[in-house]
């Protein structure tokens, strides 16, 4: 996997603010996960990314917000039968 190991921060084009555009890397280290895992993600659109040149991006106000609304429970609960005991 081809990843460079700087973010990047660029001012957004909407008002001016900076932005930090993450590497797959760099993503792991905040998820805790493996740059693979991190790109498998991506790629099935689980976890929010872009390719640039081949190699996944991650800005890191969305992946934060990701993991927020994962964490929070604002993501769709799987239904469940009942239980068996």
């Amino acid at each position: 996997m081809r990843v460079r190991d700087e973010a990047v921060v660029r001012p957004d084009a909407l008002g001016g603010r900076c932005m930090e555009v993450l590497t797959a890397n760099e993503a792991a280290g905040i998820l805790k996960l493996h740059p693979f895992t991190v790109a498998r993600l991506a790629r099935e659109k689980k976890i929010p990314g872009f390719k640039v040149g081949g190699v996944w991006r991650f800005r890191k106000d969305r992946l934060e917000r990701w993991v927020e609304r994962e964490t929070n429970g604002e993501r769709r609960k799987k239904v469940r039968g009942p239980s068996r005991h």
